[in-house]
């Protein structure tokens, strides 16, 4: 399911990009045999903050071996092969660009974490398994390309067991008439349905959940996108980078990121939730 005329996947299509990786790697001296979680960890966290902000959330999560998880708009899988391989869960990663899917699966393969990994093309708001499923669905910045939230969050909580978690870091906006664009999930307001703090929390309410965690990340966000847009205008990009994932206008998009969260137009969240 990779619907090329969907301008989600157009917003986010990107080919060759397990060769693009692959050869960023070469060209930074790295043996290919020997590839870790953060040899890949400068492209393989398209989310804000990276690594570092899936690290916090994990933490407050209380994880447990062999707990199986599903992380929603997965990417080209950096938060399934981490959760997979520091916490030693069963992880699998769903996201609606095939390109995505497939180079998370052949890099999973290249750090030899397949038999604790698998990734699926297909839709967030149409989710394919069954009820119950899951002991934690995880989703990092994706509903703001999802415009049927209620739908959404409704299959997150059919897959999700009793007493199951949901857990996200998400963006949300404060102002969102007047965010600037481009931004990573969206080159203009088109594909960008953002939602205000106020309406996930009566929608999330409205299914039962009971908070276990929630955190407004914004502040920190802000400096980070200052902090990289700053590194990009007197180094340029690395070989390996969001680059290879954002394209030509990354550098429009963190500079926007900046502005936007020190303006207070998006507003960053860090959620856990148990049903």
């Amino acid at each position: 399911m990779n619907d090329s005329n969907n301008p989600i996947v157009k917003q986010y299509s990107t080919p060759n990009l397990f060769n693009s990786i692959t050869n960023a790697l070469k060209n930074t001296n790295k043996n290919l045999n020997e590839v870790t979680i953060k040899d890949l960890a400068s492209v393989d966290f398209f989310h804000i903050r990276g690594h570092q902000s899936t690290k916090e959330l994990a933490n407050v999560c209380e994880l447990t071996p062999n707990l199986k998880i599903l992380d929603i708009g997965c990417g080209i899988g950096g938060t399934v092969r981490y959760l997979a391989s520091d916490y030693g869960c069963y992880v699998t990663g769903l996201d609606i660009i095939d390109e995505y899917t497939k180079t998370a699966s052949k890099l999973s393969e290249l750090l030899k974490l397949n038999d604790k990994t698998e990734f699926k093309t297909g839709s967030a708001i149409n989710l394919p398994f069954r009820d119950e499923m899951f002991d934690v669905v995880w989703t990092e910045h994706v509903q703001m390309n999802v415009k049927d939230k209620n739908k959404f969050y409704s299959e997150v909580y059919r897959v999700l067991k009793r007493g199951g978690k949901l857990v996200f870091h998400d963006v949300f906006s404060e102002k969102s008439d007047l965010v600037y664009y481009p931004v990573p999930w969206a080159d203009d307001n088109s594909v960008s349905f953002l939602m205000e703090v106020s309406d996930v929390e009566r929608l999330l309410k409205s299914f039962s959940y009971k908070i276990s965690f929630w955190e407004d990340k914004t502040e920190i966000s802000a400096k980070a996108f200052q902090k990289s847009f700053k590194k990009i205008k007197l180094n340029g990009f690395p070989p390996l980078g969001l680059q290879l994932l954002m394209g030509e206008n990354t550098a429009d998009k963190i500079k926007n990121m900046a502005l936007n969260l020190s303006e207070k137009r998006l507003t960053v969240i860090q959620c856990v939730r148990a049903k």
